[in-house]
């Protein structure tokens, strides 16, 4: 069946939403969402057509939703200054113009303080997807993607993200989340509904113009209440992978420099007993947020013969030789950067994650991008380059000195290829590495 899937990366793997008893809203409700989604509709004017695409959405039944597991961080409340506008001249007497008057906003007084909830929880993995069934390919996924890529953020202001929707099934997190109506109801979730969308949509052009009409309640009175259950999905262990591609985690992070230096000594140790499998590392590349770290290594075996035993061998093989590198291959683990379904997307637009080796002439480089991105069954449409790093995850780093240069691209492809995708000089090294570009804004 198809879906809509509405992928939110966080900037810090915590949530800060809270709510109205100052309890966490976690799993996010999703009516939280299709608030941060109607801002995203009003972020540069009115979009008429993202507008109707969330319409459409909230019609539909309510998102399953996957998160990675959660820990409540029990933070106290803290004591701020009262805020809000002075009260109305018509309802303006001495009493309640007390507190404006004197000095107790300065000093803070009692009279002045309240409690703020500042709770939050913290995540294994700041990834949350949720998951909209849509049978009749009704939404505009092209104009929902245009106004979540405006969303800042989602929950309150600390939690800054990635916002995207995409058709095709993204990494989900290793829980999900199924909402249960009340006894008699089907699933719903109260404020999921198109009335809310309206409301929302309303109450924005009031605020703007001014107007105090008012509005109706979003919410309607039969709204069933409703809960989500968390169910645990097949986790992801680091280390199996299918029959052709192996990810084996570093205990910690590292930089990316380092974990391409380890890739080229591991298939170097490898290069006389295992010929067929390539090593890259594991960088995190690909969001606005990516800092470019290594997380680990991963080992490709680029033909049928092998097949995942050899992979495996090849992992172990590379352990024994370093065992201060790498963690236990059978432990789990939360990094995107170390599953192995976030090096076999599939796509268009890719872009850097690793330089490209190749002659320091732009034309000779011309010449071979065809080439090379041939093998993989696909044309290079388009494509820009620069001789250094652009993006916050692309770093500089040794090269051997065969006279070849280091090149940062992002292209477009005639159709969609799999990954992994590695072009240029030194591809067992590490160097020539794409990730997709779909979550880049």
């Amino acid at each position: 069946m198809s879906a809509v899937h509405v992928v939110v990366d966080l900037l810090q793997p915590a949530f800060h939403g809270l709510r109205s008893d100052g309890s966490p809203d976690w799993p996010p409700s999703p009516l939280r969402l299709a608030q941060a989604l109607m801002a995203g509709c009003h972020g540069a004017g009115r979009d008429e057509d993202a507008v109707a695409a969330l319409t459409a959405l909230v019609s539909l039944p309510a998102p399953r939703i996957h998160t990675g597991r959660d820990v409540c961080g029990g933070v106290p409340a803290t004591y701020t200054s009262k805020t809000g506008s002075p009260p109305g001249s018509r309802h303006a007497s001495r009493a309640n113009l007390n507190g404006w008057v004197d000095l107790s906003m300065v000093g803070l007084t009692t009279n002045n303080r309240t409690a703020k909830a500042q709770d939050a929880v913290y995540l294994s993995d700041p990834r949350i997807v949720f998951s909209v069934d849509d049978p009749q390919s009704s939404v505009d996924v092209v104009a929902l993607d245009r106004a979540a890529r405006r969303v800042p953020y989602l929950g309150r202001s600390q939690d800054m993200c990635d916002m995207s929707v995409v058709t095709t099934e993204p990494i989900y997190p290793e829980v999900t989340w199924q909402v249960k109506g009340s006894a008699g109801e089907g699933p719903a979730s109260r404020g999921w509904s198109s009335q809310s969308v309206a409301w929302m949509d309303l109450k924005h052009e009031l605020t703007v113009s001014g107007a105090t009409v008012p509005v109706p309640s979003p919410i309607p009175a039969y709204a069933p209440a409703w809960r989500y259950v968390a169910r645990n999905s097949p986790t992801q262990v680091a280390g199996v992978g299918g029959d052709d591609l192996v990810v084996v985690p570093f205990p910690r992070r590292c930089s990316g420099q380092r974990a391409m230096a380890t890739a080229g000594a591991v298939r170097r140790m490898i290069a006389a007993s295992w010929p067929e499998v390539s090593v890259f590392p594991c960088v995190n590349a690909g969001s606005q947020h990516s800092d470019g770290s290594g997380h680990g290594l991963a080992f490709f075996v680029d033909t049928p013969l092998v097949g995942s035993s050899a992979a495996v061998e090849a992992a172990v093989s590379a352990r024994a030789g370093s065992p201060a590198l790498f963690a236990d291959p059978g432990a789990p683990t939360s990094a995107r950067a170390v599953k192995t379904a976030r090096w076999r997307q599939s796509s268009r637009r890719w872009v850097s994650a690793t330089p490209v080796r190749s002659f320091p002439d732009i034309r000779v480089l011309s010449y071979h991008l065809p080439r090379w991105v041939g093998a993989y069954g696909a044309d290079v449409e388009s494509w820009s380059v620069s001789s250094s790093p652009v993006e916050r995850w692309q770093h500089r780093c040794r090269q051997p000195g065969d006279g070849n240069d280091l090149w940062w691209l992002s292209m477009t492809l005639s159709h969609e290829v799999a990954g992994p995708l590695l072009v240029g000089a030194s591809r067992d090294s590490g160097f020539g590495l794409f990730v997709p570009e779909e979550n880049k804004r």
